[in-house]
């Protein structure tokens, strides 16, 4: 057998089994009707608000039905053991990529297509003159979403460029992860005065923090930084002197050895930055305790927070 009617067979065995069920077309056209019609109440009839959130709404019912459609796609194969008899086939494996790629694909423009016609009824939208190039971006856009969902998460992260580390990269620089920025929509969001309790290890640059929770303190909130530090942070001899560290994207191994040197120049590094959260806390006026992952929560309130004020006995 080929490698085309090899992989024609594979898509022909999911429509065909589609076709009958029906299973996923009708669970995926009903979600989004559903999200229609919280989209429909979530904007209401300000048709500024609808021109402005439509296009990015219709991209966001396209990936949620996509996540949901390719979440199912070796269902059928696992649940009636045919997964090993489909590896077993004789012929080249990597057909079964692409019969199955290919029929995710019709599966979700088929979807699509329903969806696009489903938002011109909803919110009443002329589709006609720009339905032409807005095929042409679905489309592209859809097979850039099938391809990278089934092989972006193994292949990329293997190769020498990380798609997954740029994405979060572009994330942290546009606000998304900034911890600054989560800290003043917190603010921004509650604004009335209150005690903030930030919780986190604090492996970040201290003026990160600092913007964050002078945000906080511009709405009049008590700030109580709580540092939670690994045992092993703290004494990275303590429970090892030699290893080696894998990296699980891209699978190379790197030797370790905590030499003196090497745990000598670590304790400065942490000292200083540790040193640097204490300054920073001062300057904000904010409490500042720190926590051993090697000490209990009764130990930390009944002895840090209390010695700090935060807490208090009767």
């Amino acid at each position: 057998m080929t490698f085309a009617r090899r992989a024609w067979s594979v898509v022909w065995k999911d429509l065909l089994v589609e076709r009958r069920s029906k299973e996923t077309l009708n669970a995926l056209t009903f979600f989004s009707l559903l999200l229609l019609f919280v989209f429909q109440f979530a904007l209401g009839p300000d048709r500024e608000r609808l021109a402005a959130a439509l296009p990015g709404l219709l991209w966001l019912g396209f990936v949620l039905a996509g996540l949901l459609g390719l979440g199912r796609t070796f269902v059928l194969e696992r649940e009636n053991d045919c997964w090993e008899g489909l590896i077993l086939a004789p012929g080249d494996k990597s057909a079964i990529y692409v019969g199955k790629l290919a029929g995710n694909l019709l599966l979700m423009l088929a979807v699509e297509a329903i969806l696009v016609v489903l938002f011109g009824l909803f919110f009443n939208l002329d589709l006609a003159g720009v339905l032409p190039g807005l095929a042409v971006v679905i489309v592209l856009g859809t097979v850039a979403f099938a391809v990278y969902e089934w092989i972006g998460l193994k292949i990329l992260r293997s190769a020498w460029i990380n798609l997954d580390a740029i994405w979060a990269g572009a994330l942290v620089a546009a606000g998304t992860l900034s911890f600054a920025t989560a800290l003043a929509d917190h603010a921004r969001r509650h604004p009335r005065p209150g005690v903030a309790f930030v919780v986190s290890d604090f492996m970040m640059e201290p003026a990160e923090i600092e913007r964050g929770v002078l945000a906080l303190r511009e709405r009049r909130y008590g700030v109580v930084l709580l540092h939670v530090v690994g045992a092993g942070e703290l004494d990275p001899g303590r429970d090892f002197r030699h290893g080696v560290l894998r990296d699980v994207e891209t699978a190379a191994v790197h030797p370790i050895a905590l030499t003196r040197a090497v745990r000598d120049r670590y304790a400065a590094v942490l000292a200083a930055h540790l040193a640097a959260l204490e300054a920073m806390a001062a300057r904000t006026q904010a409490i500042y305790a720190r926590m051993s992952t090697a000490a209990s929560v009764p130990e930390l309130v009944t002895g840090d927070l209390a010695r700090l004020g935060v807490v208090g006995r009767r």
